[in-house]
């Protein structure tokens, strides 16, 4: 992959096989899976190279890619999350 497309390649660090299937990141943070350990959250956040805090969406939903579609302009974010959730998903995805 390295020498086809000309990108990094980084071994995965992640007790779950698909990554990007429970996260949600922009150019500006990152919302990773509430379960998320310390050591995943951080290495999420450097490869990414951008801030990283663990949430849920849809009434705790942990797959939060599930529930969130987002950019580095906005989200839209499942109806039934919660204030506290949408609090998260934007400190989270705003890069504050």
């Amino acid at each position: 992959i390295r020498d086809c497309l000309g990108v990094e390649v980084f071994p995965k660090k992640t007790k779950l096989p698909t990554v990007g299937s429970i996260n949600v990141v922009t150019n500006k943070g990152l919302l990773g899976y509430n379960d998320a350990t310390d050591e995943e959250l951080n290495w999420l956040s450097n490869i990414l190279k951008v801030n990283g805090v663990r949430g849920t969406c849809n009434f705790g939903t942990t797959a939060t890619s599930l529930g969130i579609a987002a950019n580095s302009n906005g989200a839209i974010v499942g109806a039934m999350s919660t204030g506290f959730e949408l609090g998260t998903v934007h400190q989270a995805l705003s890069g504050e």
